[in-house]
């Protein structure tokens, strides 16, 4: 900006200095701005040469860089990718544009964010930071969501020897969508035709003595910190006869009785025997 003195009363005409307070000034009156600006105003003054103490000033408004970014916010699973843009303003003269940096993840200097592959923390904080004056910024934050193991299907299951139950589960936000391993953490029994999403369970063959609990847990393959657990219940064999308590029979009588088997995986049925004398027939 070129700016003009006039001086009235200088019989000598000996003119001007000019001073700036930020920036700077010719002889002349051509101001340049400081770059970057880092006050919002600028005095300009010019003083008489004859006179010293007479004076004139002007104010130039001066637009400091400022950095914005957007979107302002995100929402990201696990290794999801989010571009940002930054928007600088007050640096028309360099435009030198930005550097990136995040607070957890990775940002190219293009401003593409990528999430970390395993979410530990729920946020992070991406930076642009203008290149001409490293004092302005910009932020945008971004909520990450962690990987987490929906529940088993079904949640509880009671058993007997030798039975069987499938299983499965999901996992939310895993973008790999890798899915679950599967275990026994604690009781008998085995597992079979597993996969990432099911698996069936096998209750123990030989005789269950007591009631057991046995936990199955599904653990997720991205981030094996998540995981949850289904309780199965395995229950002894247990017999009852119908009827208990039959009438009483004479010499040469018959009585039918049938006999209810719980918690048989193998559906084995029973074996009849007789104490006390009589014999029995299928």
């Amino acid at each position: 900006q070129t700016f003009t003195a006039t001086v009235t009363a200088d019989v000598a005409n000996a003119g001007v200095t000019w001073t700036a307070s930020a920036g700077s000034i010719t002889s002349a009156g051509v101001y340049t701005a400081p770059t970057p600006a880092t006050t919002a105003t600028a005095t300009i003054t010019a003083t008489s040469k004859t006179d010293i103490t007479k004076t004139g000033t002007a104010t130039v408004t001066l637009t400091p860089v400022a950095v914005s970014v957007a979107p302002t916010t995100a929402t990201l699973i696990g290794g999801a990718t989010q571009t940002f843009t930054p928007t600088v303003t007050g640096d028309t003269t360099l435009n030198q544009g930005v550097t990136w940096t995040a607070s957890t993840g990775t940002i190219t200097s293009g401003g593409v964010y990528t999430a970390p592959a395993v979410i530990t923390i729920t946020s992070a904080t991406v930076t642009a930071t203008s290149k001409t004056d490293p004092t302005k910024t910009g932020t945008a934050t971004v909520t990450l969501t962690p990987i987490s193991v929906n529940s088993i299907s079904p949640a509880t299951m009671s058993l007997g020897t030798g039975g069987s139950q499938a299983f499965t589960v999901s996992v939310a936000n895993d973008g790999s969508n890798s899915g679950v391993t599967w275990s026994i953490g604690a009781g008998v029994g085995t597992l079979t035709a597993s996969s990432t999403a099911g698996v069936t369970y096998n209750a123990p063959t030989t005789v269950i003595s007591s009631v057991t609990t046995v936990t199955l847990t599904a653990t997720s393959i991205k981030d094996a910190t998540k995981s949850t657990t289904a309780t199965i219940t395995l229950n002894p064999v247990s017999v009852t006869i119908s009827p208990t308590s039959p009438a009483a029979m004479i010499g040469g009588a018959t009585q039918a009785f049938t006999a209810t088997v719980v918690n048989d995986g193998s559906n084995s049925g029973v074996t009849w025997t007789v104490t006390g004398g009589g014999s029995f027939s299928a």
